[in-house]
C-alpha cells in the first residue's frame, strides 16, 4: 500500500504463489491491505492489474473495486480499478 494522492492509497504488487491460488488468500490478502488503507487514513483505495490476469480482475469486481480510467503510467496494465473504504465497524 502506498499513498498516491490526499487521502488515496494504491495496492501494488500483489500475488499469490500458483500452488496457494484458490484458497482464498488473494481476497484475504486484499481485505487486509484494505485494513491498512483506512490505518494510513486513505478513504479510497486504487490498483491496476493486466487483463490476462482474469482471476485478479474478477476477484476485483467482486471486492467491490469498480472500474476507472488510467491513473498512472504502468506500461503493462490493461484495467484500473477504485474502492471507496467505509470506516470499519
Amino acid at each position: 500500500m502506498r499513498t498516491i494522492d490526499d487521502g488515496v492509497g494504491e495496492i501494488k504488487r500483489m500475488w499469490v504463489h500458483d500452488a496457494w491460488r484458490g484458497a482464498g488468500i488473494g481476497s484475504r490478502l486484499l481485505r487486509r491491505l484494505e485494513d491498512t488503507a483506512r490505518a494510513l487514513g486513505h478513504h479510497t483505495a486504487r490498483l491496476d492489474t493486466n487483463e490476462t490476469l482474469v482471476e485478479a480482475v474478477a476477484m476485483y469486481g467482486r471486492a467491490g473495486y469498480q472500474p476507472v480510467g488510467r491513473y498512472n503510467d504502468n506500461s503493462f496494465a490493461t484495467h484500473f480499478f477504485e474502492k471507496p473504504l467505509t470506516p470499519p465497524y
